[in-house]
């Protein structure tokens, strides 16, 4: 499988909020959108910010870009989930993945966030065997 990586993603430009940054993924297709990834796992972090557009700091924006490569990437290789978007938005940050088990993936992100104690995260479980939330985020491009 291939690293994540720029081609494989795209910047939405019918977001709702001039201040937010939604990033999806668009190599995503039938064969990999499937029931066997039916549970949504919203990863959601609480940052303060950096200036009047509300955006995080550069040191937030590298440790969740760290944590997307090590930690992401390397399920996703496993086939243990679907890294699916990250969404930016005054004062939140959300990354969105498809996984097979939700309790799995939760312990696996854990062991990566215990390393530093100042990213602080919870984590929101949903069914969405079809992918309901994804679509939406596909028509915001």
């Amino acid at each position: 499988m291939q690293n994540i990586n720029e081609d494989k993603w795209t910047l939405c430009q019918n977001v709702s909020n001039i201040n937010q940054m939604l990033k999806v993924r668009v190599d995503i297709n039938d064969l990999i959108a499937n029931k066997e990834y039916s549970n949504l796992l919203i990863i959601k972090h609480k940052y303060t910010t950096s200036d009047d557009v509300l955006f995080p700091e550069l040191s937030t924006l590298s440790y969740f870009a760290a944590f997307e490569e090590k930690c992401l990437e390397k399920l996703e290789e496993n086939k243990s989930l679907i890294f699916v978007a990250t969404d930016i938005n005054e004062g939140m940050l959300q990354i969105y993945v498809y996984c097979k088990d939700e309790q799995k993936t939760i312990y696996d992100c854990i062991d990566f966030f215990k390393n530093n104690r100042n990213f602080i995260v919870e984590f929101e479980v949903k069914k969405d065997e079809n992918w309901n939330n994804f679509k939406i985020m596909m028509t915001k491009i």
